[in-house]
């Protein structure tokens, strides 16, 4: 085996320029033929128009739809936060015609900033109209299979209680409801030489300790049965 290091002590000084031709039969150009952008664009309008500030959405900069469709479209895909999208998009030739460039006059690389505002202006059932839009168009063009589904439940809530001062208060006092019944119905001062004189220490130590346990709770967290319950 021979190599070749041609280029290894070279660097770039001068913008470059390279011109890249685009398939119209990728999976991205055919989706982008295929979505009915004009329909995505009267799903997202009443989010987009209620959502402006004093609901004046004919002023100010015009926001061109095809662009920010398709950027959302294309964060949605690949999961990208903000900022690797609009990095992507200033690069990436695909995406760029995807996102229209070649169709829009007046296209632009939407700032990041741009790109989350757009996205948080949407709400949850219009984003899930656009998921199922591209899922269906996935499907009917080949590029997805609707027989098997993958579900991730990272997000689920966890099916388990967590510690908190009202349970803590509820467990010290369910335990100290145990004890009271288990000892004899005398008081206090007459308890104590009564338990230690028939040799149960055991009954007594926890009789001392929860009455000390029910106020010491309402001080605070931090109490001893507290950090003993959690």
């Amino acid at each position: 085996m021979s190599f070749d290091t041609t280029g290894l002590g070279s660097s770039i000084t001068e913008p470059q320029k390279i011109i890249i031709a685009i398939d119209n039969t990728h999976p991205l150009i055919e989706l982008s033929n295929k979505i009915d952008w004009e329909s995505l664009s009267a799903t997202v309008l009443p989010d987009l128009k209620h959502t402006t500030t004093k609901l004046k959405w004919w002023l100010g900069r015009k926001l061109i739809l095809r662009i920010h469709l398709a950027v959302y479209i294309i964060q949605k895909m690949y999961n990208y936060t903000d900022r690797a999208t609009e990095d992507l998009l200033k690069v990436n030739a695909l995406y760029r015609v995807f996102c229209g460039e070649t169709l829009i006059k007046q296209w632009h690389c939407p700032d990041h900033t741009k790109i989350e505002d757009f996205r948080s202006r949407l709400s949850l059932d219009t984003q899930n109209i656009i998921a199922n839009e591209a899922v269906k168009l996935g499907v009917k063009l080949g590029f997805a299979n609707p027989e098997e589904a993958d579900c991730d439940s990272t997000v689920q809530e966890a099916n388990i209680a967590y510690p908190s001062d009202v349970n803590l208060m509820v467990q010290l006092v369910a335990l100290a409801k145990k004890v009271a019944d288990y000892m004899p119905k005398k008081p206090i001062h007459e308890q104590v030489p009564s338990l230690i004189a028939n040799q149960k220490p055991l009954p007594c130590f926890l009789g001392i300790i929860l009455g000390c346990g029910i106020i010491f709770p309402l001080l605070g967290r931090y109490s001893m049965f507290a950090y003993f319950m959690r």
